[in-house]
């Protein structure tokens, strides 16, 4: 196929082969499409053509902006082609490849938009039937898009599927689809949150305990078993597992009606969080710093005017689309940059040019620790939704205090609020000299103690 034309695109690589078509990545003058190929041993089968032109119809009909575009259906020489928007970013199954657990900061504003992209194509009666992480397509600008609709099903339509049997990918399917093969809005809504769920742990509410468990056992404990919450294994906002433990209710009476229903809430858990602008470079998840200052200006950290507090003054006082907005600090090499590793969080200029920001320093949720005593006094570290305090490198607060353990406390955003909990530190954790017992609701004003070093708490609600 390489270097062969499928109607005015000509295919320059393979980028997907999966079970009943290839996937080409294909170029003209100035577009890069993504070129699906029925498989020509599949398409010998009449219902998997069916499919493929029920794909090219839906994503027809669904024109929207998370959701894959459709460019052209073609058939030429006995073989079936779909032309859709090429995304550069891979899938969130090769995002949890790299990243491990999607940080919260990452992954609503993602899912947000898939939630967005499934509520439009239920308004058209749409069921999508399979959604699951390989099926949420990503671009390098951070804008993730529903994809493979194959196995759709308009409400009312023509049913493709013999009785008995069900389809789509099993441990994703609500416990009616596994039972009865019933296909709702909720259906898709359970999907959603098995999908969200993994984001977040990388791991499903069920998992299948072998390769050869047979269907009708794993569905037996989806039926009857209760999923363990995702604070079980990552840090969770209460108010986000909240959110997503309702999507995956066992009974349909207790689980969203609706993708929209579903989005309101998890705007309502995480209102900092869900447009939050974010880049996917190097098969990471990254902060957009310039845009995320565009949405909410940050304040000036308390630093003295050389090194890293001048250079925020400097750039959050002018224009970042002036060539004079960029630090004079030398640009590191992409492949030297991890997002995880301490502080330093790289984001992009205008330009393209990749740079590394002090995002301790920084808070979009306008939460802030400022040390008041230690050796760290007068600095101040932003709060994001999860932050970890310890001498452990991939933490977010790191005080320079011998006494603070490696993981010591965390203080998670749940929505509204602040909460401080002890990580099972050697010397505790205190709140206004009081030793921390259980979770604490941080007040604005509240001295946190870790070892040697207090912090004050700076957070003024809205309103």
């Amino acid at each position: 196929m390489i270097g062969k034309r499928v109607g005015p695109w000509l295919i320059v690589e393979e980028i997907g082969d999966g079970g009943h078509a290839f996937v080409f990545k294909g170029v003209r003058a100035d577009e890069s499409v993504a070129v699906k190929m029925l498989k020509p041993s599949a398409a010998a089968e009449d219902h998997l053509e069916k499919r493929f032109k029920i794909e090219a119809e839906a994503l027809k009909t669904l024109e929207h902006p998370s959701i894959v575009g459709f460019r052209d259906y073609v058939y030429d020489n006995g073989y079936h082609y779909l032309v859709l928007e090429y995304m550069d970013a891979g899938a969130v199954d090769h995002l949890m490849r790299t990243m491990g657990p999607i940080d919260a900061r990452y992954a609503v504003p993602i899912f947000n938009q898939i939630l967005k992209g499934v509520a439009h194509a239920h308004a058209f009666g749409y069921i999508h039937r399979d959604i699951k992480p390989n099926n949420i397509l990503l671009n390098r600008k951070g804008e993730a898009k529903l994809t493979d609709f194959g196995i759709a099903r308009v409400l009312g339509g023509e049913a493709l599927t013999k009785k008995g049997f069900v389809l789509g990918t099993s441990a994703y399917m609500a416990p009616e689809y596994l039972t009865h093969g019933r296909a709702t809005e909720q259906l898709d809504v359970y999907a959603l949150g098995v999908t969200f769920y993994e984001m977040l742990t990388c791991r499903k509410p069920f998992e299948f305990e072998r390769d050869d468990e047979p269907l009708k056992s794993f569905a037996e404990r989806v039926l009857k078993g209760t999923p363990q919450p995702p604070s079980a294994y990552v840090p969770t906002p209460p108010a986000l597992e909240r959110v997503l433990m309702t999507a995956i209710a066992r009974e349909e009476k207790k689980r969203y009606r609706s993708a929209e229903k579903f989005r309101d809430e998890l705007c309502a858990a995480c209102p900092d969080l869900v447009d939050r602008p974010i880049l996917i470079r190097q098969g990471r998840a990254q902060t957009d710093l310039i845009q995320l200052q565009k949405l909410t200006p940050a304040p000036v950290p308390r630093t003295k005017e050389r090194g890293l507090g001048g250079f925020f003054k400097r750039l959050i006082g002018k224009t970042p689309s002036t060539p004079e907005a960029a630090p004079s600090v030398p640009a590191p090499a992409a492949a030297e940059v991890d997002p995880h590793a301490g502080d330093a969080v790289p984001y992009f200029s205008e330009s393209g040019e990749l740079r590394e920001a002090q995002m301790t320093e920084l808070s979009e949720l306008g939460a802030y620790l400022a040390a008041t005593s230690g050796a760290d006094k007068g600095k101040r570290f932003g709060l994001r939704p999860v932050s970890r305090i310890g001498r452990d490198l991939r933490f977010d607060i790191r005080p320079r205090d011998p006494e603070i353990s490696r993981q010591h406390a965390v203080v998670t955003f749940d929505g509204a609020g602040f909460r401080l909990k002890d990580l099972g530190s050697a010397n505790g954790t205190f709140v206004n000299e009081r030793k921390l017992a259980d979770e604490y609701e941080l007040q604005h004003g509240d001295i946190v103690r870790v070892g040697r070093t207090s912090l004050r708490f700076e957070f003024q609600r809205a309103g």
